[in-house]
């Protein structure tokens, strides 16, 4: 099924990203019938990137200080994000969706320019680490985030650092 689904697409003769950022491809040096590459054409899409999501922006309830966005798994679960309404103008125009990462937390996380980028990493980002203080990946209202510098990156106890808005 995977053969017929890529002899579908076909070759990329244009040789530009086929998710339409519009840069150029390399050129294949290993032909690979598995990712459907053909040595000497180009690849159809640059490492990262991928066809252009056929979802747009994700449904949203705005409450009294706080936007909650909401997340679908692949499975149909629908979870619930937390975000500050004075940051939701900074997450709102990407298709986010839940990622759980191999200690049972999940996160919001969206692909913006071609790169995975967690959410409370978008919306604090000259912060080296964010940590959610009550420790919900989801929740990335302001009171919650926590920012911590390099500085404090190799102390394993993050209790009494300030929050976002006490620095």
């Amino acid at each position: 099924m995977e053969d017929k689904r890529l002899a579908a697409i076909g070759p990329n003769p244009s040789g530009l990203c086929m998710c339409g950022c519009g840069r150029k491809t390399k050129i294949v040096t290993k032909s690979d019938r598995r990712h459907g590459h053909v040595m000497g054409q180009p690849f159809r899409f640059i490492h990262g990137h991928s066809r252009p999501a056929a979802k747009g922006p994700n449904r949203f309830k705005l409450r009294r200080r706080t936007a909650v966005i909401f997340l679908e798994r692949r499975n149909g679960t629908v979870l619930e994000c937390l975000v500050t309404r004075k940051d939701f103008h900074r997450v709102k125009k990407h298709h986010c969706y839940a990622n759980k990462n191999g200690k049972r937390a999940s996160y919001a996380v969206a692909w913006i320019d071609g790169s995975q980028v967690q959410m409370h990493k978008c919306l604090c980002p000259n912060r080296a680490q964010v940590n959610h203080e009550n420790g919900n990946g989801l929740d990335n209202r302001r009171e919650n985030l926590r920012g911590v510098g390099k500085s404090r990156l190799s102390q394993s106890v993050y209790r009494g650092l300030p929050t976002i808005h006490e620095e």
